[in-house]
């Protein structure tokens, strides 16, 4: 059974590109404090890896409110680790 989309994480593009490694993947996460957030943010957006600024600046286009928050950087690296590979092209968690 395929997996289907079920919510949408991020509200950016994210195909998949080849590894140096052989490998494939199609977004990267890292966790940013924003007052008392933690919020999951993409450092590979449309197949580009971006760098910090870079990424925190199109989340900010698109609004920190439309990215995964928590309350501590522990809680959001344990999500981060739980969707890794289940997220589709357009953003989706897939379930």
């Amino acid at each position: 059974m395929d997996k289907q989309p079920s919510i949408r994480l991020f509200p950016t593009k994210h195909p998949f590109v080849d590894n140096k490694d052989g490998s494939k993947s199609n977004v990267k996460i890292s966790t940013y404090q924003f007052d008392d957030d933690h919020i999951l943010i993409p450092t590979m957006v449309e197949g580009k890896q971006l760098s910090d600024d870079e990424a925190i600046s199109v989340a900010k286009k698109f609004g920190l409110h439309m990215y995964p928050k928590f309350k501590s950087a522990e809680e959001a690296n344990k999500y981060a680790e739980q969707i890794h590979s289940n997220i589709n092209e357009s953003g989706f968690l897939l379930k």
